[in-house]
């Protein structure tokens, strides 16, 4: 019978951790009254507040969202870096084609419109490496919000994690006054003997009881605190995250605008390319001409 209460904490609240410690609460004060007939069992369940146990499903959420958090920081720092390397990629390529172009240029090979060629095509993507790399670290800058609410769960976990703690305190309080209390009220039938025990008895259950309202005064000092910081992290995290999707976006359009026009751009400096030529021709399979 007295498993109930405490099974119904363990499945709303979610935390077995507590949900046994409390559990063994209720083990120690009835081992301890199954062994004296003056002792009455305990029979007042350890339930928890509603409020409670909504932060302990919050919580719950927010070991979950930390996962989710963490693998979106990790593919998103991913994306900067791909948008750094293609800005790498781009300027050394720009640099080849401008070797490429002096070879094309010297008085043994000298070829004009190939150098020209060459040279502009360089140009563009040395053009298109620095917009890359603009929107590199753009895009970095944006997604500080992610950083941030990743770097702060492990905080988050500690305060609320540390308010479970602060409840089980007062839990283990609760029971040893009641214990003492129980005590004391069979100590006080005994003979007049039991005097010296009931004296320490009144102490004791007086000290207990200024413990017990100051871990009650703190436990919900921790739990209005829990809720206004809950709620608020909540709040601001849709709205940051939401703007820094909607920034994020802006910065990979404009990069793809202003890419786009010096490419186009570029297209309509170079000729178009003839159908065929005769290298062109035979290029996939031959290196010199067909016999």
């Amino acid at each position: 019978m007295l498993a109930a209460p405490v099974v119904l904490a363990e499945l709303h609240a979610g935390h077995f951790a507590e949900a046994l410690a409390v559990r063994y609460l209720f083990y120690r004060r009835n081992l301890h009254a199954a062994s004296s007939s003056t002792v009455p069992l305990l029979c007042t369940p350890l339930m928890l507040s509603l409020q409670e146990v909504a932060l302990r499903d919050d919580t719950t959420l927010i070991e979950d969202a930390a996962g989710a958090l963490h693998v979106a920081l990790n593919r998103a720092e991913a994306w900067c870096r791909a948008s750094a390397s293609k800005a790498d990629l781009l300027a050394e390529t720009a640099l080849a084609l401008e070797a490429l172009a002096s070879y094309e240029n010297s008085d043994t090979y000298g070829d004009a419109a190939a150098t020209q060629a060459l040279m502009v095509t360089a140009q563009a993507m040395q053009s298109c490496s620095q917009v890359s790399s603009a929107a590199s670290s753009s895009s970095s800058t944006v997604i500080q919000p992610l950083r941030d609410h990743h770097a702060i769960t492990p905080n988050v976990m500690s305060a609320l994690h540390g308010r479970e703690r602060q409840l089980l305190t007062v839990m283990t309080l609760k029971q040893d006054l009641e214990d003492k209390r129980a005590r004391l009220s069979a100590a006080q039938l005994m003979p007049a003997s039991q005097a010296k025990k009931i004296e320490s008895l009144r102490t004791v259950v007086g000290q207990l009881e200024v413990s017990l309202a100051a871990a009650e005064a703190e436990y919900n000092r921790q739990l209005a605190r829990n809720r206004e910081e809950f709620q608020a992290l909540r709040a601001s995290r849709g709205a940051e995250l939401t703007a820094m999707l909607g920034s994020l976006v802006a910065v990979q359009l404009k990069e793809e605008q202003q890419q786009l026009a010096i490419w186009q751009q570029l297209a309509q400096s170079l000729p178009q390319p003839a159908v065929t030529t005769a290298y062109m021709a035979q290029r996939d399979l031959h290196i010199g001409p067909v016999t």
